[in-house]
């Protein structure tokens, strides 16, 4: 279980149930603490503790084009994913002109899991089985039916 912060402007300090769950730096970026461990049967306190304070060396630094607002500026939720899941995935087109997919596995069957890729619109699939790590690299051919994006026609795949 995952505890997801859309966005808290600036330094953000979590604590759950009394305990440090950890610290997050940066405005305007999403980020999540695995809280399994600390959550308990019933209710739960969250404590968050904002510092809105900029420095020098903050990016964005404190003297820009727009107000800085501090606090918390998105949503909170609790997200519960299952024992072993998709913890990132990536797909583009490279340079070669080949799709290339990468994918990162998380929990006890990550290692050695089949993963597949399917992109239904151009009829295009692909599989294999992460490494020891949980990770996963392969690519394929473009097929000659994609559509690259453009303003003019803008094809999500």
């Amino acid at each position: 279980v995952y505890l997801r912060f859309g966005s808290a402007d600036y330094a953000a300090s979590v604590f759950l149930n009394g305990k440090p769950v950890g610290r997050h730096v940066g405005a305007f970026t999403p980020f999540a603490f695995d809280v399994t461990e600390l959550l308990r049967p019933g209710s739960n306190q969250i404590t968050l503790g904002v510092d809105s304070a900029r420095t020098d060396k903050d990016v964005p630094p404190p003297v820009t084009d727009w107000e800085t607002y501090g606090g918390i500026t998105r949503s909170i939720r609790l997200v519960t994913v299952p024992e072993t899941f998709v913890d990132d995935a990536f797909v583009r087109l490279g340079k070669d002109g080949r799709i290339a997919v990468s994918a990162h596995l998380l929990g006890p069957q990550a290692a050695g899991t089949p993963i597949r890729l399917a992109i239904p619109a151009l009829g295009a699939t692909l599989a294999g089985r992460t490494d020891a790590d949980g990770n996963w690299t392969a690519s394929l051919a473009a097929p000659r039916t994609l559509q690259r994006w453009s303003p003019d026609s803008p094809k999500l795949y």
